[in-house]
């Protein structure tokens, strides 16, 4: 008699049916969900490139346990390392189906989450308040994740910025484009801080767990085709190349650090592991069958997607990373017409075909010819371009030159608008430039507001109309040309935006979307990855557009400055108002206090880069930073007497860093000398002007604001720290310096 239970020790007869409804006093175990194997106990960064390479799913099935693993936080991970999927024994766990209420209040949570020693996580039925099962009842087993699992909700569309404020989940390319570009930019920073000895334990586990059984599957698929091979399979060989590069990077700047050491048993220790992890890394090649056939095969996969479609998606990733400084929100709607993304998708794609196939080249020549087929082709792809913009601007095919409003849904201008205005003064950068995040909308409506309080001032009347003015989310948006006043030189290139509703009779700025969709792109991508930095002139001889329209571009970059304006006056005409989570059911609102404090961490958010647990007690792991609290508290063991930090290294920074640090940067790195943290170092960055900076991140973000303003440091402070840019000189000067505009009186 085949005996039935989790351990198969019971027989059928030993059960009895039930007569009553099933009332739950207490709670029933529903099993474990992590960790099942010992394998799932993984190093966090072991786990974070693990998770890279497939595309973050695994982040959003992991957590976080106190106890350390090879002194590092110790996550523990519940999916296979060949598939990025549940493993098997997750898929044979009841835990594993357990579904989430997420915001829908019409789903009532029945599964509460607890853990045990801090170690693994376990799941437990309570039926909510006023509820009974019958004999034949069937129930949904819902938990909730809060907001441990807010990211993954987004990804899928269903989260709260999903539900009230418009945002786009993975389906729309241009929100999964800027996830995946912040996700890969933490774990690039993750890998900054990776030492030598961590990066051979994660190499050899990636080679042996990750790429050789992923290998012998495409090896299947491309001999019969029918190989179970997955999206993320795929495209996670190409993303495992693609981080052993910045792997090599890392290794090669330590190699060069220890070269300028002395030698001593330490150095000798760190150049035996540089040569370990050359031989790692070296171990990791990129298949042939990516140099080839990849980028343009319409083979189907599991998922329904072809090859093509899937890799071709992973290169645009890949250059929109490397020019996330320079091209702002790729393919967003209300920043990019229908031909710039097109254009984008179609440069990102020849980067791919050009260069993937030099990668692991060390002869330079070939790399230089690489470099200029591929310039070529970029060019060619932005005439193609340019032509397509003045055949729509022709045709009046204004479908192909709109732009989203870029604004949210009920959006109104208030009545300080017209108080602004009469003011009479707009600077011509606001019809000049390419304003990534002042949307359309909004530019549209304070431009219509001019043009009317001109006709007020001219035709002596009284102004008329309502105070607020309402946006409407849905209009679309065509650049069309307007009078600046006076001879400018740069009066070509003078745009607003009008909706499609009131274009009738207007023609398109041809110049405008020439320079600010085809050439600023070509130009970026010229830069980044042909060590083109004179392009612009052949650019603008290839493309028909005057000279100074396009160095006026290239220089001036995409401004990422939001509007003093619509800060100040565009808000919701209705205030957002999210609905609050259910109450607990009185069997858990009784236990609550002794409960652990494990449910905000029983998931990490899809992509963390840095998992954070809640339970305070847990030290922070060794050689990681803890940040500084702002609130002053009294030191252990000090009488109350705060120490200072001593200073116990300065130098030139040696972080990795995209482009090289700029001359005349300086780091200093402090230890603290009391309390709790005692021992932990702080490191500080600083400009050549002395602009002291916290971490990689808002050095990059620094960084990207140098570049908007030409190098000046304390124009790029002020934009970066939202504050007024010290005041410019009234005269335009040079290109190559400031491009300043004189204030227009309109």
């Amino acid at each position: 008699v085949k005996r039935v239970g989790h351990l198969e020790a019971l027989l059928p007869s030993d059960y009895y049916p039930g007569k009553q409804a099933f009332e739950l006093q207490s709670s029933i175990y529903v099993g474990r969900y992590g960790p099942l194997r010992r394998q799932d106990r993984k190093p966090e960064s072991l786990f974070l490139c693990k998770s890279f390479i497939f595309q973050y799913e695994p982040s959003g099935y992991c957590f976080q346990v106190g106890e350390e693993i090879a002194d590092e936080v110790q996550i523990v991970d519940i999916m296979d390392d060949a598939t990025g999927l549940n493993h098997a024994a997750a898929l044979k766990s009841l835990p594993t189906y357990v579904n989430e209420v997420g915001h829908d209040l019409s789903r009532l949570q029945n599964v509460f989450i607890s853990d045990y020693e801090d170690r693994s996580i376990e799941y437990n039925f309570v039926l909510p308040d006023n509820q009974k099962l019958k004999v034949g009842d069937c129930t949904e087993l819902l938990t909730n994740y809060y907001s441990a699992y807010e990211r993954n909700r987004q990804r899928h569309g269903y989260g709260r910025a999903n539900l009230y404020e418009g945002k786009r989940g993975d389906d729309h390319l241009a929100s999964y484009i800027k996830d995946r570009l912040r996700e890969r930019s933490d774990t690039l920073n993750v890998v900054t801080t990776i030492d030598l000895f961590q990066m051979v334990d994660v190499w050899e586990s990636l080679r042996e767990n990750v790429c050789k059984p992923i290998q012998k599957l495409l090896k299947r698929f491309l001999e019969s085709g029918d190989s179970p091979l997955s999206n993320l399979q795929l495209v996670g060989l190409r993303r495992v190349f693609w981080l052993r590069n910045r792997f090599e990077e890392i290794v090669n700047l330590k190699s060069n650090k220890l070269q300028e050491e002395e030698s001593d048993e330490d150095c000798f220790i760190q150049r035996a592991l540089v040569a370990q992890c050359r031989s790692e890394l070296s171990s990791i090649g990129f298949h042939p069958y990516f140099l080839t056939r990849a980028l343009h095969d319409e083979r189907k996969l599991e998922s329904g997607n072809s090859i093509a479609s899937e890799i071709q998606k992973e290169a645009v990733e890949e250059a929109c990373f490397t020019l996330r400084r320079r091209v702002i929100r790729p393919f967003d709607e209300a920043v990019w017409c229908p031909i710039g993304r097109t254009l984008q998708k179609r440069l990102g794609v020849l980067v791919a075909e050009k260069l993937w196939s030099v990668e692991q080249t060390t002869d330079g020549t070939k790399v230089v010819s690489a470099q200029k087929e591929l310039l070529e082709s970029l060019i060619q792809a932005g005439e193609k371009s340019a032509a397509e913009v003045r055949l729509a601007a022709s045709n009046r095919d204004l479908s192909k030159l709109s732009f989203h409003a870029g604004i949210g849904n009920g959006m109104i201008l208030t009545g300080q608008l017209s108080d602004m205005l009469r003011l009479g003064k707009r600077t011509k950068s606001f019809f000049l430039d390419h304003q990534a995040n002042t949307p359309k909308g909004y530019i549209a409506a304070v431009a219509k507001c001019i043009s009317y309080m001109d006709s007020v001032v001219l035709g002596d009347l009284v102004p008329q109309g309502s105070e607020n003015i309402l946006l409407d989310h849905d209009e679309l948006f065509v650049m069309r040309s307007t009078n600046l006043g006076g001879s400018d030189k740069l009066s070509e290139l003078a745009s607003v935006p009008v909706s499609l509703g009131e274009f009738e009779g207007a023609e398109p700025n041809v110049s405008w979307y020439i320079v600010w969709q085809v050439l600023f792109l070509v130009e970026a991508f010229a830069k980044a990855y042909c060590g083109e930095n004179s392009v612009t002139g052949r650019l603008c001889d290839r493309l028909g557009v005057p000279p100074l329209l396009g160095q006026f571009a290239t220089q001036r970059g995409i401004q990422t400055a939001v509007d003093k304006g619509f800060k100040k006056l565009c808000r919701p005409s209705t205030k957002i108002i999210y609905k609050p989570q259910l109450d607990l059911p009185q069997s858990i609102r009784r236990s609550r206090a002794h409960a652990s404090p494990l449910v905000e961490r029983v998931h990490a958010a899809g992509g963390n880069a840095r998992l954070t647990p809640v339970n305070k007690e847990t030290p922070p792991a060794a050689g990681k930073n803890k940040p500084v609290s702002s609130k002053k508290t009294k030191s252990a063991g000090t009488g109350g007497k705060r120490i200072a930090a001593v200073l116990i290294w300065q130098g030139k920074p040696d972080e990795p860093i995209e482009g090289g640090w700029p001359d005349g940067w300086t780091k200093q790195t402090y230890e603290r000398q009391n309390g709790e943290t005692k021992g932990q170092t702080d490191s500080y960055w600083y400009s050549r002007t002395g602009k002291k900076l916290r971490s990689i991140n808002e050095i990059q973000r620094f960084l990207a604001f140098l570049d908007k303003n030409n190098g000046d440091e304390e124009i790029a402070w002020a934009a970066m720290k939202g504050k007024s840019p010290p005041k410019l000189p009234t005269e335009a000067q040079d290109l190559g310096q400031h491009i300043a505009l004189k204030e227009a009186h309109l």
